[in-house]
């Protein structure tokens, strides 16, 4: 396989082949070839500051490698640099703002699961206390109950 240094070393008249193939590893669905995108996007990032599709296409290659913190971070990066972002841009700025928001959401449902559970657990261990405090106090009421009955006895035969 043809790797990111292999492209990255070869003199390309513009950036527009190199693009096209970190696009089709982006999108293979393969990690090693998506890994090798992110590189190849780096370094023509470096190399061609001003292509705003090309940082664009990195964005994508972090989204789908699940780097969500550093595709935020290029995001950032190129909103500062270019005064207006294409529509693919935008789109992944979108899609970064969603993925956060179903991560928090999952986050949330999950705390929600547990909290839920401990609430089960502390119930179920209430009235498991609850019961040995009931037995407790039953034997504690059958206990002073005889010894008042002594007493009453006591009293009527002396």
């Amino acid at each position: 396989m043809t790797t990111a240094s292999d492209i990255l070393s070869t003199p390309y008249p513009s950036y527009h082949r190199p693009l096209e193939i970190a696009q089709k590893w982006t999108r293979s669905g393969n990690p090693q070839e998506r890994s090798e995108a992110v590189t190849l996007l780096r370094g023509l990032s470096d190399k061609y500051p001003h292509a705003l599709a090309i940082g664009q296409e990195l964005v994508l290659a972090l989204l789908e490698s699940n780097q969500l913190p550093e595709a935020q971070q290029l995001l950032e990066k190129l909103q500062t640099r270019f005064k207006s972002l294409d529509e693919e841009t935008l789109c992944r700025l979108g899609r970064l703002s969603k993925e956060f928001a179903d991560r928090q959401a999952a986050d949330l449902l999950a705390a929600r699961q547990r909290t839920e559970q401990l609430v089960r657990d502390a119930q179920r261990q209430l009235a498991q206390d609850a019961e040995i405090l009931k037995r407790e106090l039953a034997a504690s009421s059958d206990a002073l109950a005889a010894q008042i009955a002594d007493s009453i006895l006591r009293r009527n035969a002396a």
